[in-house]
């Protein structure tokens, strides 16, 4: 490994009701440029039924890259868990959530009281905003430059985010998702489309080594590369709690620790939305750097989001990056950027996505040395 992983808790209560987990990745060895040099931090918010964790691949390519970044100094990279999403009854307080960390199992028990069939997207929102300000193992992260790089959920979590007060210093921006936009018919039929695979999927496998099985034939998800299905099965599964039923009616398998029922709420509440998409707006025509990566071979229905992205109210990110299939494309349209992670592109191919982002880190570093020239 070509880092080292630390894991904090952060316990904002009373101001925010749930502890929240984040993961801090740093270069195994550190040399003298990493440590005097400025650096950024990055900042990665995952998608609706993932976990941070889900994003080590993309990690290990980013510090492996670093040579390629001319001359940007990337010091450490956090990883914050959402809250929601955990079957209430299986909290054991000493092992952590496999689907969205250690913040999921710590609020079991304050998710199944506040849970009502609905979940508000501003609930990862306010969990970022926490750990945020709340100085996990004594880092100020407000006093870092700070990008964010958001997967899904985790992209509309940064465009919400933006309008938080106090406000937060965005070095750069990444929002990520790719049914982003103002209401809509084709909005509302890929929600319908996530959602109803969501209540239909299997969730419970005798054993782990079977639910691997599962991923390397489900449409979903066999396209994944094999380390994101390593990092499924070891993060995003749990024992089921039938296995503390006595013998011989106990069940020693697995079971999603994302409900599906509450990552189907979530994906009704991404169609309902569209303060996430005026906000977007507003970034466009901020001095915060924006980038955006899309699919160049959108299915049909995607399609017809991304105009919306492309033009929003008005307002376009000044940088694009194509992504398909191994191939980058850049369109450069000046200075301003932000950057989508398209739905399980980060799990279907790691390699891609590690060096997109290299390139819009090394372009960015480029265009701000020239303004600081002029």
């Amino acid at each position: 490994m070509l880092w080292e992983r630390e894991t904090f808790v952060v316990d904002p209560r009373p101001s925010y009701h749930y502890r929240v987990s984040g993961n801090r990745y740093t270069p195994s060895h550190k040399t003298a440029s990493t440590i005097l040099n400025p650096s950024l931090s990055l900042v990665f918010l995952h998608a609706a039924g993932m976990f941070k964790e889900c994003f080590e691949p993309v990690i290990e390519l980013l510090f492996q890259k670093k040579r390629a970044y001319g001359g940007v100094n990337i010091g450490e990279i956090w990883a914050i868990g959402m809250t929601t999403f955990l079957y209430a009854d299986h909290a054991d307080p000493f092992s952590e959530c496999p689907n969205h960390g250690q913040s999921a199992v710590l609020n079991a028990k304050d998710i199944a009281r506040d849970y009502q069939g609905e979940w508000s997207l501003t609930e990862y929102c306010d969990a970022v905003s926490a750990f945020l300000r709340g100085q996990p193992g004594g880092h100020d992260l407000l006093q870092k430059e700070l990008v964010f790089i958001g997967q899904s959920v985790g992209a509309i979590t940064i465009s919400l985010l933006s309008a938080r007060d106090p406000a937060i210093r965005f070095h750069s921006i990444i929002l990520g998702d790719p049914i982003l936009g103002p209401r809509s018919t084709a909005k509302d039929m890929i929600a319908v489309s996530y959602s109803r695979s969501s209540f239909v999927r299997q969730d419970v496998w005798p054993s782990r080594d079977e639910a691997r099985g599962y991923l390397d034939e489900y449409s979903l998800t066999k396209a994944w590369k094999p380390e994101s299905k390593d990092l499924f099965v070891k993060y995003a599964l749990m024992d089921h709690s039938a296995g503390s039923l006595p013998k011989p009616f106990d069940f020693r398998g697995v079971t999603l620790a994302c409900r599906r029922d509450q990552e189907a709420a979530c994906y009704r509440a991404i169609a309902m939305d569209s303060e996430a998409h005026r906000l977007l707006a507003r970034l466009y025509s901020s001095n915060i750097p924006v980038y955006y990566i899309y699919d160049l071979k959108p299915n049909q229905r995607a399609a017809q989001i991304q105009p919306g992205i492309f033009l929003c109210e008005g307002t376009m990110p000044t940088a694009t990056y194509g992504i398909r299939a191994g191939h980058l494309a850049s369109v450069i349209q000046g200075f301003s950027m932000v950057r989508l992670i398209l739905l399980q592109f980060v799990q279907n191919d790691p390699g891609e996505t590690a060096t997109a982002l290299a390139h819009i880190l090394k372009d960015d570093n480029s265009k701000r040395a020239y303004l600081a020239r002029l």
